[in-house]
């Protein structure tokens, strides 16, 4: 019995060791660099390096928005776009388990107009080019 523990330990913290070091490969990071080209604020912003980290890209939000990437001019509007008022909704739905416990820690936060990227990132664009409605997603 005490052989066997020590084995599962062993390979536990073997397991653990290799994942620290990196030993295994982690999953691919998402490639968001047509989006850089524009976007280069992202490149290094808080929100979008940690997703990218765990593959999830620009396209799992705002759809894979080839036209608009591919429109040197910026006239045609990313595939999805989200008003400030939509970004909790958009967080929850695949941080699920946050929404009850920030509701717990933050109560009134939106009441109060707080979104989940005032305090996790900014995520805006800091001198856009073009002003959209989000809902429309027509220039203004």
């Amino acid at each position: 019995m005490r052989c066997s523990i020590a084995v599962v330990a062993a390979v536990g913290l073997t397991a653990a060791v290799a994942c620290r070091l990196q030993l295994w490969p982690s999953p691919q990071r998402a490639d968001n660099s047509l989006c850089y080209v524009c976007h280069a604020d992202f490149t290094s912003e808080a929100i979008v390096v940690t997703h990218a980290r765990r593959a999830i890209g620009c396209d799992r939000c705002h759809g894979p928005s080839d036209p608009h990437m591919s429109n040197e001019d910026n006239v045609i509007a990313p595939d999805v776009m989200f008003e400030r008022a939509q970004v909790n909704w958009l967080c929850t739905v695949c941080h699920a388990r946050l929404k009850s416990s920030h509701q717990t820690i933050e109560i009134g936060a939106t009441d109060r107009g707080k979104v989940c990227t005032d305090c996790h990132g900014h995520h805006r664009v800091d001198q856009p080019r073009r002003r959209w409605d989000k809902r429309t997603r027509q220039l203004l």
